[in-house]
């Protein structure tokens, strides 16, 4: 399966990680992108402060 892992970082510590599968990225015609966030991850809410930083990576784990 084919994955997508967001972090976030903040004053050099990794504060969230978030795996998102392909299910979850839709990209519609105009080229705007909605993901949609595992209920679980959302439990806390989503605060990013001024200096964060963000983190994309993928990976495929040769899943279905």
């Amino acid at each position: 399966m084919h994955k997508w892992i967001v972090e976030q970082w903040r004053d050099g510590e990794r504060v969230r990680r978030v795996e998102f599968t392909d299910r979850m990225i839709q990209q519609h015609d105009d080229g705007t992108i909605v993901i949609t966030f595992p209920p679980k991850e959302m439990a806390g809410g989503v605060v990013i402060a001024t200096n964060d930083e963000l983190y994309l990576s993928e990976t495929d784990d040769g899943g279905p």
